[in-house]
């Protein structure tokens, strides 16, 4: 994987003080990109308002291209393997009744 460091997307859904859009901060796809598989997410915050990208006419594979903060996988294996990691670990980290095990420090 690459890029996750440039991932300011990851950082924020994480964040359980962040705002939500229809109960969701972030929902990722996946896509192939010059033979690599990139993740990108399609709920983005623009100029400091949660933004669901098709709803508003972007196209989330190249806005991610553009803004070079996607995740870069071999396989669409490994890319849909870390997105729900990835899902299970916001969700914990949003969950007030829950304690969240691990840190997502574990990914930086």
């Amino acid at each position: 994987m690459e890029n996750i460091q440039n991932a300011e997307w990851v950082k924020r859904a994480l964040d359980p003080s962040t705002p939500m859009l229809d109960n969701q901060t972030v929902r990722t796809e996946y896509s192939e990109v010059d033979g690599k598989i990139v993740l990108y997410p399609t709920i983005r915050m623009i100029d400091g308002k949660l933004v669901n990208l098709r709803e508003e006419g972007i196209d989330p594979v190249s806005y991610t291209i553009q803004m070079g903060d996607f995740l870069s996988f071999d396989t669409t294996e490994e890319a849909d393997q870390f997105s729900k990691m990835f899902s299970d670990m916001v969700g914990r980290s949003r969950s007030a009744d829950k304690p969240t095990q691990g840190s997502s420090r574990d990914l930086f």
